[in-house]
């Protein structure tokens, strides 16, 4: 389950699930879930990477070796 304001930064929501249902009929729950891997999981993972700078839980700028960031 999800919030419309999440769905709305990709649309209107019920537009969102309405492409979510078309990615099942047409591909079954793996097309779903790949439907989503693709569109709502960045999305996703952009939102939780500010909250967690904005708390502090991660570096702003993450320390660099040799030219490449850390892991």
């Amino acid at each position: 389950m999800t919030s419309n304001q999440f769905l709305g930064q990709l649309g209107e929501p019920s537009e969102v699930e309405a492409r979510i249902g078309r990615a099942y009929q047409g591909g079954g729950l793996a097309g779903a879930f790949a439907w989503m891997d693709e569109n709502l999981l960045p999305l996703y993972r952009r939102q939780e990477a500010k909250r967690m700078k904005a708390s502090g839980l991660l570096p702003r700028n993450p320390p660099v070796k040799n030219g490449l960031p850390s892991k």
